[in-house]
């Protein structure tokens, strides 16, 4: 009978432990759920994003981007041909641990091709030395340089605008606060020289589509209202590479056009 109290003590200690590992596995349930939830949809999502936009995008990537605000311009068929996204991401392995704050990473890139024809084509752009090419012909025309500042100014103007009250604090606290609130297009500081082409074509997508959906259809190959001249150059190029070619030799991303 001496006995009896120290069992009792240890059956309640394995109740209490079992209850504790039930808890615990909960907790752990819960918290994949919470990861999976994020990882099916971007944290920073905006209202225009649909389910169908997010599986052509990955499509394209080959990975879901968890920054991801909206698809910035599609061609006439809906393909997505660049993107708006969040000046903040984190790395795969801190959501995987469901990492917050701590583990964000600045992104300066706002706009991102990401139609895999486009991206192709401006890059046979860049293997013919057209940024070279785009950087003297800026400095040959001061109209166009004035312009393409402008441009940059509005790029990081437009970045800053995106992010929270909230986010803002932190990028101040991390010393982000350059990276995303002055530096320009393709991240440049300088913004009298020209860099990665791909990235002055997204944007300069992004204006056009936006454009089209308040007034209609732009007509012409530039589009006038477009301020990234660059991006401008590009589109030019962009057709130019594609002449004489028709029919079958046609590339897919030639639907984009919309003139």
């Amino acid at each position: 009978a001496g006995h009896h109290p120290q069992r009792q003590r240890r059956l309640g200690r394995g109740k209490r432990n079992e209850k504790k590992r039930q808890l615990r596995q909960e907790a752990l349930e819960q918290q994949q759920q919470q990861l999976s939830a994020e990882e099916a949809w971007p944290r920073w999502a905006g209202p225009s994003l649909t389910e169908e936009d997010y599986g052509l995008v990955a499509a394209q990537l080959g990975y879901r981007p968890v920054n991801l605000v909206s698809v910035a311009s599609k061609d006439s068929q809906g393909s997505p041909l660049s993107l708006m996204l969040y000046p903040l991401t984190q790395p795969d392995a801190a959501r995987r641990r469901g990492g917050r704050g701590e583990a964000f990473e600045p992104f300066p890139t706002t706009f991102w091709l990401s139609c895999p024809t486009l991206k192709a084509e401006i890059s046979v752009l860049e293997d013919r030395g057209l940024v070279a090419a785009f950087e003297r012909r800026l400095e040959a025309e001061p109209e166009s340089m004035e312009a393409m500042v402008r441009a940059h100014e509005d790029y990081a103007r437009q970045r800053w605008a995106l992010l929270s009250e909230e986010d803002r604090s932190l990028v101040q606290q991390r010393g982000w606060e350059t990276r995303l609130r002055e530096i320009g297009i393709a991240g440049i500081q300088n913004f009298r020289k020209v860099k990665c082409l791909h990235t002055h074509y997204a944007h300069w997508l992004a204006q056009r589509y936006r454009a089209q959906l308040a007034t209609g259809p732009v007509t012409g190959n530039a589009g006038t209202a477009v301020a990234n001249v660059v991006g401008n150059w590009v589109h030019e190029a962009l057709l130019a590479l594609r002449e004489g070619r028709t029919g079958e030799d046609a590339p897919a991303g030639a639907a984009f056009q919309t003139s």
